[in-house]
């Protein structure tokens, strides 16, 4: 039985061209989407309910970075990518182009609000947001692996407590990340995959989106910074005379903030000064989810084991 499914893979077709969109890129993210809209795709070829979707293996495009023909905004003959987003290969062997640089800022002058901003916090005042880095393929896409850190700069000014709040359950909700400046930096959107056929397995510390909803997630989502984990996925949809399958397995370890009240809020309401770094809430634990999607004639059923 083991030498059977040796030879099954080993018969896999090993040219495989691949890139996905970050998802904290929502510009080009709402572009590949109605790519498949206006019918520059096929309606078939992403559920995108498992994300960040391939852009190249299941929705066909050439270069999801540049201006593609598929994306609604690129004008014939636009070459200024070409001068801010350099790239450089050697046949189909060796593929490397730089990332999109992503700025983004925020300012709160009230209320600590933030939603699907990844690695950004709830924070009152200036907040900055930036990725940029590298990506490439080598060996016709066989090997593919991108390098896009995050760097967050955050005033983190005092703010108005919130309601009334458990302290006794435990939970992990911080309103406010300390009390001085907060800086933070991590691998952000970075992976390294082997792609063989329709299936791709690697490390990534991306963030991952499962589910159909636009604004929020079933259980993964871009309201937090990606985990580092080991990923099996479907990088294109398998279709059979059945329906079209796409899904997901992921192992990794989810941390907490590392923050915890010491008191609770002001009795006045007036701030929350009691905010601290806490070193016991550095803990991380194992997560080991998985995300099926299956499109039928009749339907679409979505399963979720974790």
């Amino acid at each position: 039985m083991r030498t059977r499914i040796l030879l099954s893979l080993a018969a896999l077709p090993l040219i495989a061209q691949a890139q996905s969109v970050s998802l904290l890129n929502q510009g080009l993210n709402d572009a590949v989407r109605r790519a498949q809209l206006w019918g520059n795709v096929p309606a078939t070829s992403s559920s995108f309910c498992v994300r960040p979707v391939n852009a190249v293996r299941a929705l066909g495009f050439t270069d999801p970075y540049g201006f593609d023909a598929k994306y609604d905004f690129t004008e014939p003959g636009d070459d200024t990518l070409k001068a801010l987003l350099p790239k450089y290969h050697y046949k189909d062997w060796v593929f490397v182009r730089a990332t999109p640089i992503l700025v983004r800022a925020q300012l709160n002058s009230h209320h600590d609000y933030g939603w699907q901003d990844g690695p950004m916090i709830p924070n009152k005042g200036m907040q900055t947001y930036i990725n940029g880095g590298i990506y490439g393929r080598l060996l016709k896409g066989l090997i593919e692996f991108q390098y896009a850190p995050e760097l967050v700069n955050a005033e983190n000014r005092d703010l108005p407590a919130p309601g009334v709040r458990n302290l006794a359950s435990g939970s992990d909700i911080p309103d406010r990340f300390g009390t001085d400046p907060y800086r933070r930096t991590c691998t952000g959107q970075s992976f390294i995959k082997i792609n063989v056929d329709f299936l791709s397995v690697g490390f990534s510390t991306e963030n991952v989106y499962w589910g159909p909803g636009y604004h929020a997630g079933l259980v993964m989502s871009e309201n937090a910074p990606g985990m580092p984990h080991f990923t099996v996925e479907s990088n294109k949809p398998l279709n059979t005379k059945w329906g079209s399958f796409e899904g997901q397995l992921v192992t990794g370890k989810m941390m907490a903030s590392g923050y915890r009240w010491v008191v609770g809020p002001n009795p006045d309401g007036s701030s929350l000064p009691e905010v601290v770094r806490d070193p016991s809430r550095d803990s991380n634990f194992g997560y080991t989810p998985l995300f099926a999607e299956c499109t039928i004639p009749f339907g679409c059923l979505d399963f979720l084991l974790g």
